[in-house]
């Protein structure tokens, strides 16, 4: 379905200082500029007034949304052509879970009687009423048309139609010397009649282009090889693991389908083994987590074009990413690098997020250069055991964290034997761990359990790093 292009940003309520307003326009992502803003918002022009037959919305916190459109130029009255709609719920508003969803609003979601006009300026209304303590906005939006579609199909049809005249046969006779001149003149200034059955096959091949156009992403019902192919279609893809993202269904369904019959394995999140993530749009979290472990992002077609064509594509050609110019074709699935890549790849059902913080970063890569090394190869019963440096702590993690770190934080305090509450009031809490700045709760708490340690992220992740318990001075929150 073609996309509507944003030409440019006409208004908007507040953009933070790294995630702009105008990312948007790239397929970036977009927050306000402080916590607890009531209500932001973008407006957006279009290039032409265009009919908006579905909205594809990548979340960033918000727990509503809400499109309207007018057009400009004259009195702009505003029209809802998407109600208010629940991105997250209160409770995962509270916890962060489920902050980066990704949801597409067809056209039986619109309002109709605005979805059957056209429109060339949509302002989207974001809101969170029930987190006063985050930033929020979008990852990203996008707006399909479909009106373009039959106009194009119309135009090159009429371009390749081919007015044909066929004159009947006339009785041969055997030509005079006089009338010789002429019949060579004739062949040279006249071409001979088209053949109708040639025309037919063009029609015909008009035809089944504008049909593949339209069914644009849909397998054959019926596949078969040629006889003289030694291709195998169940074993085309059996090196391929994949993983879908940003798709619903049939559509979702169909891909999975049409890849597993020729031998890939489908995993329903992103795994270590997997080795593809099909995915409809760029700068989704999942889409940020394949990217960083090294794994390969590719369109749909690629899937189809591999169907159809009865061979392996190459993978590059169909890739959402920038690729190197160097061959990465080769397997290196067995070299360290790609080993270490693997360590921290597990089932993504929170969509984990991109922002992490660069101490965070480098600890990650380091330590999993570390785990990468003891993986390859190494004995198992050389393995020391893990130190309890964490034993008979109870931590408190309070404030915005994105999923990818949030996860590293439990899983570094568990395995090293201290216990994650969901309470700061709770009275085994001897630690609370936050990114935040010093604020009234901290402070209500800190007098009622004075010999509370409020510590940040970094903290946790360099004792993980020295194994061992430091002092928290120095990732203490300051109190102001």
């Amino acid at each position: 379905m073609p996309q509507i292009k944003l030409e440019h940003v006409v208004s908007f309520s507040s953009e933070h200082k790294e995630h702009k307003v105008e990312n948007l326009l790239k397929s970036g992502k977009w927050k306000c500029a402080k916590p607890g803003e009531k209500q932001s918002f973008v407006v957006f022009q279009f290039k032409k007034a265009t009919k908006i037959s579905s909205i594809d919305i990548g979340n960033d916190g918000s727990a509503f949304v809400e499109v309207l459109v007018c057009r400009s130029g004259g009195e702009e009255k505003y029209e809802v052509l998407l109600l208010a709609s629940s991105l997250m719920s209160p409770l995962e508003s509270r916890t962060g879970e489920g902050a980066n969803r990704v949801r597409m609003f067809s056209r039986e979601k619109l309002v109709s009687s605005a979805a059957e006009q056209i429109w060339d300026q949509v302002k989207v209304v974001c809101t969170q009423p029930f987190n006063k303590n985050t930033m929020y906005g979008l990852s990203f939006i996008r707006f399909n048309t479909d009106e373009e579609k039959p106009e194009v199909l119309k135009q090159e049809t009429q371009e390749k139609n081919v007015k044909v005249e066929i004159t009947p046969q006339k009785k041969k006779v055997a030509p005079t010397s006089t009338s010789k001149a002429k019949i060579q003149e004739t062949v040279i200034k006249k071409e001979p009649p088209n053949d109708t059955s040639s025309i037919s096959k063009k029609l015909a091949g008009l035809k089944r282009s504008a049909e593949q156009r339209r069914n644009e992403g849909t397998p054959k019902k019926k596949q078969t090889l040629d006889p003289g192919s030694d291709l195998k279609m169940d074993k085309l893809l059996k090196d391929v693991v994949i993983a879908l993202s940003g798709y619903q269904n049939p559509e979702r369904g169909n891909i999975r389908d049409t890849a597993m019959k020729m031998g890939a394995q489908y995993r329903k999140d992103w795994t270590a083994d997997c080795t593809h993530l099909i995915c409809a749009f760029p700068n989704t979290p999942k889409y940020t987590k394949v990217i960083k472990c090294g794994g390969k992002v590719v369109k749909h077609t690629w899937i189809m074009d591999c169907w159809s064509n009865k061979k392996l594509m190459n993978w590059k050609s169909y890739s959402l990413a920038p690729v190197a110019s160097d061959d990465e074709d080769k397997e290196q699935s067995n070299s360290p690098k790609q080993k270490a890549n693997n360590v921290y790849d597990e089932s993504t059902d929170a969509e984990d997020s991109e922002d992490t913080d660069a101490e965070i970063d480098g600890f990650l890569k380091s330590d999993k250069k570390e785990k990468g090394s003891a993986t390859n190869g190494g004995n198992v019963e050389n393995v020391k055991s893990l130190p309890n440096y964490f034993d008979s702590l109870g931590f408190c993690l309070v404030g915005e964290f994105s999923a990818a770190v949030e996860r590293m934080l439990r899983r570094h305090v568990t395995v090293f034997g201290g216990n994650v509450h969901d309470s700061i009031e709770d009275n085994d809490v001897t630690h609370v761990v936050t990114q935040g700045g010093w604020n009234t709760e901290l402070k209500k708490r800190l007098k009622s359990n004075p010999s509370l340690q409020f510590v940040r992220p970094e903290w946790v992740f360099k004792c993980s790093k020295s194994a061992s318990l430091l002092p928290c001075a120095a990732y203490a929150v300051p109190r102001s």
